[in-house]
Formats: structure tokens, C-alpha cells, sequence
């Protein structure tokens, strides 16, 4: 597998293959929010459902040349049924908890590889991690100084219609913070992403063969004024 540097592409698209059609959508969607009368805790809680036509799914091939291909071709039929939670607490004055959780799943309900002629029909559509949750915690203290740590997790994600985990990215987390001092419009600030240095794909394209990693572990300082 070949890798590519964050923030470039994993190929150069130079065309499409294939003719794409528009993406007739049905939705369902719900949802529940609730407040504390002292506005100290907050949650919010939805499930949604859509059934999609024509659900487009993203390839690219090696050709040979300087650059690659890229194709999309039509799922008939897709659904995407999911659930999302999020909570907010403030126990103290300064003090902010915050989370969120979600699940999700789109299944392929009809789908033949139209090159291949292999049946994906219930096999669950690239690109889409299987649960994705989020952990903050911010302080500011009454002088100006404040402090964050928060905490990301992605799940299993494949980049194949096949749910093939050679090309696909295991389950991982991120952990990132920063320690700064406010005073009127001025910030100063030090802080972290990727502390742990987690190796991860942020895509990985099966048909060239080609992964972009994600950012590794990324310190600095920062200085900002608001005009």
C-alpha cells in the first residue's frame, strides 16, 4: 500500500466513468431535547431513518498513467437508520463537561457491481464509521486562565462495498488539549493534537492502493487578537 501526506489527495481524479443519477430521499427523524431549570445540565437525544435511491458510491483505479481514475456508480437502493445523543453539564461556575455519542448504519439493499457482477445487496456502504463519540471538558478560571482536554473515537470503517478490512480502518481514538491565558482580546495558548500519536487512515482507496494517514501527534503555540 502506498500512502500519501495529510491534506493531499490519495489520486488525481481526471474523469468520470460513468453517468450519476440524482438521490430520491425518505426520512424519518425524531428527536427529544431536555434543559435543567438551572440550564447546569442539557441533553439531546434523535433517531432518524432514510431510504435512499440511487445512494452514489465512490472508486478509483490505477491507470497506468500519471494520474488515476475515479468512478461512481449508483446503489438502486440504500438505508441509512441511526441514533445520536448529546449531553452538556456545567456542575460549577467555569466548568463545561460536554458529550456525544452516535451510531449509524447504511446497508447497501440492492446493489450489483456493475463491472464485476458480484452482489453487495446487505453489505454495509463504504466510507461510514460504525459509531463515532466525543468527549470535552473545559475550564476558565475568573483570571483568565483556561484549560481543554477532549477526547474523539471513530469506529471500524470500511472503504469497500465488499467489507473487506484490508482496506478498511479499525476502531480508534484521539486525545488533544490546550492550556492558555485570556485577558481582553488577546489569547495565548499551547496545545495538542493526536497526543498519543494514534496511527490511522483517514481513506484508503482499494482500487489505486493508496492510504492517507492520518495527522500524527501535532504541538504548538498560538497567539490570537480579536480586532
Amino acid at each position: 500500500m502506498f500512502f500519501t501526506p495529510k491534506n493531499t489527495s490519495a489520486a488525481c481524479w481526471v474523469k468520470f466513468l460513468t453517468r450519476t443519477k440524482s438521490i430520491p430521499i425518505s426520512e424519518a427523524l425524531s428527536g427529544i431535547s431536555q434543559q435543567a431549570r438551572n440550564n447546569a445540565l442539557a441533553s439531546t437525544f434523535r433517531v432518524f431513518a432514510y431510504d435512499i435511491r440511487g445512494y452514489q458510491i465512490e472508486r478509483s483505479f490505477a491507470t497506468g498513467s500519471t494520474s488515476d481514475d475515479y468512478l461512481v456508480v449508483n446503489a438502486p437502493k440504500a438505508r441509512s437508520i441511526g441514533a445520536e445523543i448529546e449531553l452538556t453539564w456545567q456542575p460549577v461556575s467555569g466548568l463545561r463537561l460536554s458529550s456525544g455519542f452516535g451510531v449509524t448504519q447504511v446497508t447497501l439493499r440492492e446493489f450489483t457491481d456493475p463491472y464485476t457482477g458480484q452482489n453487495f445487496s446487505g453489505k454495509q456502504a463504504p466510507y461510514v464509521p460504525r459509531y463515532d463519540f466525543s468527549f470535552r471538558c473545559e475550564y476558565l478560571h475568573s483570571s483568565g486562565w483556561f484549560g481543554v482536554v477532549k477526547w474523539s473515537a471513530n469506529g471500524r470503517t470500511y472503504y469497500t462495498e465488499s467489507e473487506d478490512i484490508t482496506f478498511g480502518q479499525r476502531a480508534y481514538g484521539l486525545l488533544g488539549g490546550r492550556l492558555g491565558f485570556a485577558t481582553g482580546r488577546w489569547r495565548v495558548a499551547a496545545y495538542v493534537e493526536n497526543l498519543l500519536n494514534q496511527r490511522y487512515y483517514s481513506s484508503i482507496s482499494a482500487g489505486t492502493m493508496h492510504g492517507t494517514p492520518g495527522s500524527p501527534r501535532t504541538q504548538g503555540i498560538e497567539a490570537c487578537f480579536a480586532f
